[in-house]
């Protein structure tokens, strides 16, 4: 199809999605979402309690004590499905820049398995391939990498961008996607709007050392406040609130509970 007729074509679909999720969400007496953005649309399309829940990230799992490379080499990462939704072609281009400016003292460090790595492997002239990995060997390549490098335009909050900062790694993540509501500019990383940015924010970290170690800093300690514990908060107050709800209803209609039974005994699809 046409560019034009595509994204008119895709512009629809997507509103009707979003219309069919917010009549399903309309189902739940108190909603958890993973980002500000998808929250507010809740909240405004269900009229229905809408709360943020984040994720937590293991600190002990995720740790600059996991590195093993001791070396003046700046490593940008990526962990995550080598797929065209992750946006991994970006890395390609990215590297042709930083290459085109004359930067050499860089690697990339590919962490994941998907349909996009021949096509990777075969553009990219600095990049390491490990495969898809986990447990200690994924918390020691996560350790070795410098600045954690995320285009990634389709996830909800993106898990990985924090289990890398956990490693010492502040990242570079897109304007799309809940990462963007963690990554606080000149903080813990940048967030990038187009392919420039991100080769702008690359050549800061390359070529300033200072900078990027206090970012490295800032990284493991906002990563620190992410700890389980404190994420399941929001979830024991949704319940509570949830809960309360509940409670009142049972007491403000004794008989509801019966008068449902009674429908679903009816419903001629209980009966089938």
């Amino acid at each position: 199809m046409p560019e034009g007729a595509s994204q008119g074509f895709t512009k629809f679909i997507e509103r009707q999605v979003r219309t069919g999720a917010k009549l399903y969400y309309m189902m739940p007496t108190v909603l958890l979402a993973p980002n500000q953005e998808i929250v507010e649309m809740l909240r405004s399309g269900t009229t229905r309690p809408s709360k943020l829940m984040v994720r937590g990230v293991d600190t002990d799992i995720f740790s600059p004590d996991k590195r093993t490379i001791n070396d003046s080499i700046i490593r940008f990462g990526f962990v995550g499905r080598l797929r065209a939704e992750k946006n991994v072609r970006l890395l390609v281009e990215l590297e042709k820049k930083l290459l085109e400016s004359g930067r050499k003292n860089f690697r990339f460090l590919i962490v994941g398995e998907g349909d996009e790595r021949k096509f990777l492997e075969a553009n990219m002239k600095t990049a390491d391939f490990t495969g898809f990995l986990e447990g200690e060997r994924l918390s020691e390549a996560y350790a070795n990498m410098d600045v954690f490098v995320f285009p990634s335009d389709t996830d909800a909050f993106g898990n990985v961008p924090q289990e890398a900062m956990a490693s010492g790694s502040p990242a570079i993540v897109s304007d799309k996607g809940g990462p963007k509501f963690f990554v606080t500019d000149g903080y813990n990383g940048y967030v990038a709007s187009n392919l420039d940015d991100f080769v702008k924010y690359a050549q800061l970290f390359i070529d300033d050392p200072e900078l990027l170690a206090k970012m490295k800093v800032n990284s493991i300690e906002f990563a620190q406040t992410r700890t389980w514990e404190s994420v399941f908060e929001t979830v024991y107050e949704a319940y509570n609130e949830a809960k309360e709800y509940m409670d009142r209803i049972r007491k403000e209609q004794p008989n509801r509970k019966k008068r449902v039974l009674k429908f679903l005994r009816k419903s001629p699809a209980t009966k089938s």
